[in-house]
């Protein structure tokens, strides 16, 4: 997008790129991120459809660390997360998930096998398990 700045005379006329990487576009598409969400209010959202990707970030003998990579929702919006696990084919039970570094961290001992599930929720619905 180029964007022309007339009122600084002829000779001092300067043209502003705006860049994907560029303060202002980012600030453009946040600002019409957040108008679409309060006009639309719960219209925009959507119910996830797709499931959160899952995998293993750090491995020690009594916990298993795991990365969750959630597609982003409409205008942006980002899904709340809910993170499972289950050893030998027992009971889920859920993790914490920390949103901040999009990780949850589940106990185990050594020689057992361990699942683990993860799936997106909004005000919509919640998607599938992955």
């Amino acid at each position: 997008i180029m964007l022309k700045i007339p009122w600084l005379g002829r000779g001092l006329s300067k043209v502003v790129k705006l860049s994907r990487q560029g303060p202002l576009y980012k600030l453009g598409v946040w600002l019409c991120r957040r108008l679409a969400r309060v006009t639309m209010g719960r219209h925009a959202y959507a119910k996830p459809s797709i499931a959160p990707a899952i995998r293993v970030k750090k491995r020690t003998a009594t916990t298993i660390e795991v990365k969750v990579v959630a597609v982003r929702g409409r205008f942006g919006n980002a899904d709340d997360v809910i993170v499972e696990s289950r050893a030998d084919d027992g009971a889920w039970t859920p993790l914490t998930y920390n949103a901040t570094e999009k990780t949850a961290t589940a106990a185990t001992t050594p020689g057992a096998s361990l699942d683990i599930r993860a799936r997106a929720s909004n005000v919509r619905g919640a998607g599938p398990w992955s």
